[in-house]
């Protein structure tokens, strides 16, 4: 592993977040996997079936409306501790002979908890990792996703030819909760609100995060990156879930190489990459995620549309850049809201869109709605661009955060 991901590893709350992140998400993968079988014999339906694998995804932007604000006015360790432990067991319940709506209702109420999850960890990780190794440090957990992820959905396969389903449920709950423990012990005990947000007044976690999700969306500067993390890639996530309506049994290929294609682009872009540099080629990054698809309206061999998918997927590298700079340009005290609504945000476009290229392709058929995803992100990051370049040109270099460490060791400096 690389020297750079190495010292990452060795900082003990960050080590501590990537030990659970990756438990978590090989047990939701796994999880996820089962619960789209369940759901699939249960109703026959694949519109149901869709709905069991994305439930998640589309919670999390109801947690990033209504409890958000909780990211940055909790202590981490007690919050994430318990947020962990709600999950374990929304995942564990499934392991009872529940009914249809009750395991949509579990599903639903762990994307909220995730989501929030989400928010704590990506705020302590923007907090206590050095500014200029924030995009290696999303860089290493985006690697480690994807690679559990293909994990995951490879053991799920075996698993559910192996034991009962019943036993994989309580056994993902057993090491969710195990994620908890890691955490609990892990985590610097710290008080966000009374470290932060001195002398703010004092609102409830509705009014707060409506508050900040309020600021968010009118900073120019927040609302524009937002978009360009959400939309963008979110159509083509739309696309890539057609690949099994496009190449039938082949699209194991697919689905392959674009996995390995955002890990290679995730690792050369997050590791290798100054972040000016990061900046200069963020557009061609974007252009290069969306264009391949173009051909799809074609049928292709799986031969030349899996190469295509790899070349597509290094695009989604493009986030390393627009990540970092939406960290700098974040006030200390909302950081946490402001990545957890990042991430939900991006998860449940994915999600919306991924719906709707399904209903489209009912009417045009998957190979030419693929290609009029990737038209549609290609036009979106167009319009995009003007206000990103001006962005970028405000700023040679990535600012410090508003209330950094960094900038309160520079104060402190220059009145002595």
């Amino acid at each position: 592993m690389s020297i750079g991901y190495i010292s990452l590893l060795r900082d003990r709350q960050f080590g501590t977040l990537f030990a659970a992140k990756i438990t978590t998400v090989l047990a939701t993968s796994i999880s996820g996997l089962c619960l789209g079988i369940i759901v699939n014999e249960s109703t026959k339906s694949p519109l149901l079936t869709s709905f069991a694998m994305f439930a998640p995804s589309l919670a999390n932007m109801l947690g990033a409306t209504s409890l958000m604000s909780l990211a940055d006015s909790s202590s981490p360790r007690a919050l994430a501790t318990i947020l962990q432990l709600g999950c374990a067991a929304c995942v564990g319940a499934q392991a009872l002979p529940l009914p249809i709506w009750m395991r949509f209702l579990l599903l639903t109420l762990s994307g909220l908890l995730m989501a929030i999850l989400s928010g704590l960890q990506f705020g302590v990780v923007a907090r206590t990792v050095e500014k200029h190794k924030y995009a290696m440090a999303r860089s290493l957990l985006n690697l480690s996703n994807g690679a559990m992820q293909i994990c995951g959905y490879a053991l799920g396969g075996v698993l559910i030819h192996v034991v009962s389903q019943t036993q994989i449920f309580l056994s993902l709950g057993l090491l969710m909760a195990l994620a908890a423990g890691i955490i609990f012990w892990g985590i610097i005990p710290t008080n966000i609100s009374t470290t932060l947000k001195s002398g703010r007044t004092k609102r409830s976690v509705f009014a707060e995060t409506k508050a900040n999700n309020k600021w968010a969306v009118l900073d120019p500067k927040i609302r524009i990156l937002l978009l360009a993390l959400w939309i963008p890639n979110g159509i083509i996530v739309g696309a890539e879930s057609l690949f099994i309506s496009y190449a039938h049994e082949k699209a194991g290929y697919l689905l392959a190489a674009g996995a390995v294609g955002m890990l290679c682009g995730d690792l050369v872009i997050g590791r290798y990459l100054r972040s000016d540099t990061r900046n200069r080629i963020n557009v061609y990054q974007r252009v290069l995620l969306a264009a391949p698809y173009l051909l799809f309206c074609f049928v292709l061999p799986w031969t030349l549309a899996a190469p295509l998918v790899l070349i597509a997927s290094l695009g989604f590298s493009a986030s390393l850049g627009l990540q970092e700079r939406l960290v700098a340009l974040t006030p200390e005290d909302r950081v946490g809201h402001v990545q957890g609504l990042e991430s939900s945000g991006r998860v449940s476009a994915q999600g919306v869109f991924a719906l709707a290229a399904g209903g489209t392709a009912e009417v045009l058929g998957a190979g030419y709605t693929i290609s009029v995803f990737g038209a549609l992100s290609l036009l979106v990051t167009a319009l995009l661009v003007p206000r990103l370049t001006k962005l970028q040109g405000s700023s040679h270099q990535v600012p410090l955060r508003p209330n950094s460490p960094s900038v309160k060791r520079n104060n402190q400096d220059n009145e002595h």
